[in-house]
């Protein structure tokens, strides 16, 4: 056991050692996607999200669907 925690703490500090914050900038670097996203999505092009619909209303919406269109 203290030989997978050892070459698993040295995986992870060669991995993070050249960059700036290091292991935490694993955590923060998803986050600030999900702020660009969401800036860009919602408040630049203005997309909200849809409310999603049932099974019966989705029934309902394609069996309306179908009799309007054969006639």
């Amino acid at each position: 056991m203290t030989l997978i925690l050892t070459l698993t703490r040295r995986e992870i500090a060669g991995r993070y050692r050249g960059s700036a914050l290091g292991l935490l900038w694993s955590l923060l670097n998803p986050l600030f996607m999900l702020a660009v996203y969401t800036f860009v999505f919602g408040v630049v092009m203005k997309s909200r999200w849809i409310t999603p619909i049932t099974r019966a209303q989705w029934i309902r919406r394609v069996s309306l669907r179908s009799s309007c269109s054969a006639g």
